[in-house]
């Protein structure tokens, strides 16, 4: 018979704007220190909000973008001949500083979270050994439990995120809404003579990045594997596709192989 869990949310601070890389190491630590069942989840909660912004050809004010691709995050349409919206759709953090921990208040599992890197402390703790205290916040117990207390949101939930967005805006997969007329006029793609010609810039960017010759002290991020999301300098290169890279793990240093597609060098 299964231990019934007793995890609880806790809210952890850390420094500004690292919130995402934060839970990212987090993640990447719970994995290699095998603790799943003890941190069973962290999340950010954000607010997703649209801006929208006229582009019209027949104003010389106005910039025409070259190239105008959709994504996850920008939509174009065709409001009139030669006259072009975009929608800008942005995830702002809603408790900037905070990050939320579902986990087990145990001495291993307390220590791995509080000597996390950019995690500052936990909310709750009083210090000298006192264990923080989980959530009771009824507003975010419900954002966390996939749920808003304001009838006019909803809640979407991704991998790392509790996402809270306006429900006449976006739909339950957290998509921006389009009515059906301007729904059939999106314009996939724009590309002008010169992008013909020199092909697709983000292709090329890519190719920049494989070209990039790494060296031993150079920092990188790693980007997949167990260790995804935690960064490291590199201490020896063992052929052109591996490397051995020391990274921080519970504050003692561990070399690690990877190969070279799972690196990026550190801007």
């Amino acid at each position: 018979m299964s231990k019934k869990s007793t995890a609880q949310w806790y809210i952890a601070t850390t420094t500004n704007g690292n919130e995402d890389s934060v839970i990212k190491t987090l993640k990447a630590k719970v994995r290699a220190l095998h603790f799943e069942d003890q941190i069973l989840d962290c999340k950010v909660i954000k607010f997703r909000s649209v801006e929208e912004t006229i582009f019209d050809s027949n104003n010389p004010t106005h910039n025409i973008p070259s190239t105008m691709r959709n994504s996850t995050y920008i939509k174009w349409v065709t409001i009139d001949n030669g006259v072009y919206k975009k929608y800008k759709i942005t995830d702002t953090n809603k408790y900037p500083g905070y990050i939320y921990i579902k986990m087990e208040m145990n001495e291993a599992a307390w220590f791995a979270v509080r000597n996390t890197v950019n995690i500052t402390g936990i909310v709750g703790s009083s210090g000298k050994g006192a264990k923080p205290i989980p959530i009771s916040s009824s507003e975010e117990l419900d954002l966390l439990n996939g749920e808003s207390f304001d009838q006019n949101y909803r809640i979407v939930i991704t991998p790392n995120a509790i996402i809270e967005m306006d429900r006449n805006l976006f739909n339950e997969r957290g998509e921006l809404i389009l009515d059906e007329n301007t729904a059939k006029t999106i314009v996939h793609k724009k590309k002008s003579d010169s992008a013909d010609k020199y092909g697709d810039m983000s292709t090329e960017k890519e190719q920049v990045d494989e070209a990039i010759e790494l060296k031993v002290g150079h920092m990188v991020d790693i980007n997949s594997g167990d260790y995804s999301g935690l960064s490291g300098q590199i201490s020896r290169i063992i052929d052109n596709d591996e490397y051995i890279v020391d990274v921080q793990i519970l504050g003692k240093l561990v070399s690690v192989k990877l190969n070279k597609k799972q690196l990026k060098l550190s801007v």
